[in-house]
């Protein structure tokens, strides 16, 4: 049976096969479906950001944490990954749609992607 580490990495490696793939389909930044405003409440919301909430529950229930060493452990996982997306994301022009997005540069994370994941944590911790 698959330890937790190796379904941690087999989900990392869907998720970014999944952006990959979504990122060379569409067109520009201006048609990404995920990047329109779905609404606002302080800060826009798209379905990238649902993403993350949803991304961060299911690492939530693979590593089904108890303690908060353990959600501690689960929150680093997610700024790992913004340090590592921010430091390989691709420089792309910044784009000024005439639709309502949220990102202005889908490769590059921003600040409340982390509020977001921690979303997901919330949320399986509310649900369990």
């Amino acid at each position: 049976m698959l330890g937790k580490y190796s379904i941690l990495i087999i989900v990392c490696i869907i998720i970014l096969l999944f952006v990959h793939i979504y990122n060379r389909i569409i067109k520009s930044h201006c048609d990404d479906l995920l990047n329109k405003t779905l609404f606002e409440y302080k800060i826009k919301i798209c379905l990238w950001n649902i993403f993350h909430v949803i991304a961060f529950y299911l690492i939530s229930i693979v590593f089904n944490p108890k303690s908060l060493q353990e959600y501690m452990f689960i929150f680093l996982i997610g700024i790992a990954w913004f340090i590592i997306e921010n430091t390989l994301h691709v420089k792309t022009k910044i784009l000024k749609c005439k639709t309502n997005v949220v990102y202005e540069n889908i490769t590059q994370p921003r600040y409340d992607d982390i509020i977001f994941n921690v979303l997901g944590q919330m949320l399986f911790k509310a649900l369990s």
